[in-house]
C-alpha cells in the first residue's frame, strides 16, 4: 500500500499513476487552502470543476506526457483539445505561482510540530554528506514527526533554512537543493 499522500482527496483512489499538473488558477478554483496540499484523480478533478478537463488545462511539463492519451479516452475527446472560449474569446486567468499562503495545512503547524520537523530532519543528517532527496523522503515517510499531507517542498523549505542558519551545510552548491548533499556543521 502507497502512502495516503497519493490517494484522491475525494474518493480514496491511488492516484499515483495518475499523477498530473494543472495550472494553479484551476486547482485554487477546485480545492479548497485546507485541502491543496492533496491529490484529486483526474475524475474528482472534473466533478469538482463541473466540467470535463482540457489540454490547455495542464502545464506543459514532463509530468503531464500522458495527459493526451487519458483526454482521447474521455468521452467528448474532440472538445479536449478545442480551445476554451467565453463570450467569444479566450479566457485570460491569473495563473501566479502557488505560494505558502495558498495552503492552509501548513497555517496550522505548531511551533512544536515545527521543532520536531527540524529535529527529525536533522537526526537524518550526518558528518559525511547524505542525499537532501533521502532525507526528506525519509522524514516523509518513516518519521515520528511526520506530517500527513505536508509535500516534499516544504520538508525542502525546512532544510533549506538549517542551511541558511548555519545546523546544516552543502556538500556542494546547486541550483537544485534536492539533488544536493547536505552534512551537519
Amino acid at each position: 500500500m502507497r502512502d495516503s499522500n497519493w490517494l484522491c482527496l475525494d474518493c480514496s483512489k491511488d492516484t499515483f499513476d495518475e499523477y498530473y499538473g494543472v495550472h494553479n488558477h484551476l486547482w485554487r478554483r477546485a480545492v479548497d487552502r485546507s485541502q491543496r496540499h492533496g491529490m484529486l484523480c483526474l475524475s474528482c478533478l472534473e466533478r469538482r470543476l463541473g466540467r470535463s478537463l482540457r489540454f490547455e488545462d495542464f502545464k506543459s511539463v514532463p509530468v503531464n506526457g500522458r495527459i493526451a492519451q487519458f483526454l482521447a479516452q474521455r468521452p467528448n475527446s474532440a472538445n479536449a483539445f478545442a480551445p476554451a472560449e467565453e463570450g467569444g474569446h479566450c479566457v485570460e486567468y491569473d495563473d501566479s505561482p502557488m505560494r505558502w499562503e495558498d495552503y492552509g495545512l501548513i497555517d496550522e503547524l505548531t511551533a512544536n510540530q515545527l521543532g520536531n520537523i527540524d529535529a527529525a530532519l536533522m537526526s537524518l543528517a550526518a558528518r559525511q554528506p547524505r542525499k537532501v532527496a533521502s532525507i526528506v523522503g525519509r522524514t516523509m515517510t518513516s518519521s515520528p514527526a511526520r506530517v500527513p499531507g505536508l509535500p516534499d517542498y516544504f520538508y525542502l523549505e525546512r532544510i533549506r533554512l538549517l542551511v541558511e542558519s548555519g545546523a546544516l551545510r552543502l556538500a556542494v552548491a546547486t541550483d537544485d537543493l534536492m539533488k544536493g548533499e547536505v552534512f551537519l556543521s
